[in-house]
């Protein structure tokens, strides 16, 4: 009887360490994907050449992936990363820069992706001489690269608000980013009451405010047909009372 307990608890022990390695393996390997390093280091002992750059004219998506890019390097390197305007910089091969966006050094470098390839959450995540240029389909898509590469590059891993994977390390060496993604389907959106009220874990999240993209929101049957406008002509298109459509009518559904 010991043996087998012995040997049950060793079981169920190997199988939590493999459970937990899997669950901290990068994502590229979670996925399949072969993990290339450059020899360019974005921190080495704690000191990084690298400036996040933007674009002169930055909306709050923008704004806040550069933030959270220098903030989360700082976390995991103990180096602070400078966020400055792309205005007056050129791309150069020795340049050290963390391009977000449609900055005047991708159209210099030659970095673009469009809303046709990448939709609205996707992004082209290229590494290109010393710098790499997170540039999205929307801005919305150059957020959520720069959180893929805080997740692929550093470890960083967002499960809620009170709860963020670090991996301290005082040297990170650069993969070498050659990646084009679009997620399978787009605005996703659960309506949860925190990620309506927290536009920092919603983004964090990769999810959307509620109704954003929405040609219209909810209960919307009477702003596109309004009793007042359509009942007398077509009575039979509302309930008897009619305080809702007659949704069996398919001449109302055309």
């Amino acid at each position: 009887m010991k043996k087998f307990w012995k040997g049950t608890i060793l079981f169920f022990l190997s199988l939590s360490l493999l459970l937990g390695a899997i669950s901290c393996a990068p994502k590229e390997q979670e996925k399949g994907e072969e993990i290339v390093y450059s020899n360019d280091y974005l921190v080495k002992d704690g000191v990084s050449d690298y400036t996040v750059v933007i674009p002169e004219t930055s909306d709050d998506n923008l704004l806040m992936a550069a933030e959270e890019l220098s903030y989360f390097v700082q976390q995991t390197t103990g180096a602070k990363l400078p966020i400055v305007s792309d205005g007056g910089l050129t791309y150069s091969e020795n340049a050290c820069y963390m391009s977000l966006g449609e900055t005047s050094l991708a159209k210099d470098a030659g970095i673009s992706a469009t809303f046709s390839e990448m939709e609205q959450d996707g992004y082209y995540l290229k590494k290109k001489g010393k710098s790499v240029f997170v540039f999205g389909g929307s801005t919305a898509g150059t957020l959520n690269g720069v959180y893929d590469f805080l997740e692929f590059n550093l470890g960083v891993k967002m499960y809620a608000e009170d709860e963020i994977r670090l991996e301290k390390q005082p040297s990170v060496r650069l993969i070498d980013f050659d990646k084009r993604y679009a997620p399978p389907f787009m605005l996703r959106s659960i309506g949860d009451y925190h990620f309506n009220y927290n536009a920092q874990l919603r983004r964090r999240a990769k999810q959307q405010l509620r109704g954003d993209g929405w040609i219209y929101s909810s209960h919307s049957h009477f702003f596109i047909l309004p009793p007042a406008e359509y009942r007398e002509e077509h009575p039979d298109w509302y309930s008897p009372t009619g305080k809702q459509l007659c949704m069996s009518n398919m001449e109302m559904a055309d």
